[in-house]
Parts: C-alpha cells; sequence; structure tokens
C-alpha cells in the first residue's frame, strides 16, 4: 500500500499531525483532575453525612457536588496542575493562559 502524503500539512495518512499549542501532558492531568474528583466527591460525602446526621450516598454527595461546587473547582485544579504540577508548563503557551485567567 502506497502512503498518502498530505502537501498542505506536511503529514502522511497514518500519522496524526501534532497538535499545536495543546497541552502536553494532556493525560497525566485528566488523570489528577480525576483523581482530585473523586477526592472531593469522598470529602463532600463526608461532609453531608456530618451535616445531615446520616449516611450519605456516593450519587447523593456527586450530585450535590455538581450542583453546588464543581464548576468553581475545574478552573482551580487547572491552574494547580497548570503551575504547580506539569513538567511542561515553563514552555506551555496554553498552561500560562489557563494561569493568567
Amino acid at each position: 500500500m502506497i502512503e498518502q502524503y498530505n502537501k498542505s500539512s506536511g503529514h502522511s495518512d497514518r500519522e496524526p499531525p501534532k497538535r499545536r499549542g495543546g497541552c502536553r501532558d494532556h493525560h497525566q492531568l485528566n488523570q489528577w483532575q480525576i483523581r482530585q474528583y473523586k477526592q472531593a466527591i469522598e470529602e463532600n460525602k463526608w461532609y453531608m453525612g456530618q451535616r445531615l446526621g446520616r449516611a450519605i450516598a456516593w450519587e447523593e454527595a456527586e450530585d450535590d457536588f455538581l450542583h453546588n461546587g464543581y464548576y468553581g473547582c475545574a478552573p482551580k485544579w487547572r491552574k494547580e496542575y497548570c503551575s504547580n504540577r506539569c513538567n511542561h508548563f515553563s514552555e506551555c503557551h496554553l498552561g500560562k493562559l489557563f494561569i493568567e485567567q
């Protein structure tokens, strides 16, 4: 089979083009954010149980968290990861944009 070459982008059809300006640590960022999310739900579950005086199901704690807290946490988590945990931050234009917001 002959590999076709896309002259406009300089990439073959078999090889996806490199993302320009994208997050180089995207997989690790996603894994870290998932851990942060799960930990936040567990903490919310505990605090809700203390406040309501009963056992709280994961789904109930997650629903409460999504309605009352997640959207404030997501940008905070991204900023923390980019500025303190990412090995590529010094040359990452995208990460610096998140920090400036």
